[in-house]
């Protein structure tokens, strides 16, 4: 992919292991096992998540997310279309089959309920 000219994720983030802690936060909210009361877990500090996503370039989320449509959108684009020229059932998986599953599956959930 990098030949395709997808970036180094480490670079992009700039700090990849604070990168890890923003991420690791957000999981440890969903999976906390220390979540009580409508309040979830608690992974890390909030001192130190603020450092992580400022060392991350995620606390200016304006500057981050055009940085984001503007250096990785492209490269991501540039190689979809080319896995879809070299397997040209790559498309059809991606825009028919793949899609088709998901409805399926969700509406199985819907009709087995809570």
């Amino acid at each position: 992919m990098r030949t395709l000219g997808f970036p180094r994720l480490d670079r992009f983030v700039g700090d990849w292991k604070s990168f890890e802690m923003v991420r690791h936060q957000y999981v440890g909210h969903a999976i906390g096992r220390k979540a009580t009361g409508g309040r979830p877990g608690r992974v890390i500090s909030a001192k130190a998540l603020g450092k992580a996503l400022r060392s991350t370039g995620l606390w200016e989320a304006d500057t981050f997310l055009r940085r984001v449509r503007e250096e990785f959108v492209p490269s991501l684009q540039t190689i979809r279309d080319e896995l879809f020229r070299r397997f040209p059932g790559a498309r059809r998986f991606v825009e028919v089959i793949y899609p088709a599953d998901l409805d399926e599956a969700a509406e199985r959930v819907r009709m087995e309920g809570p």
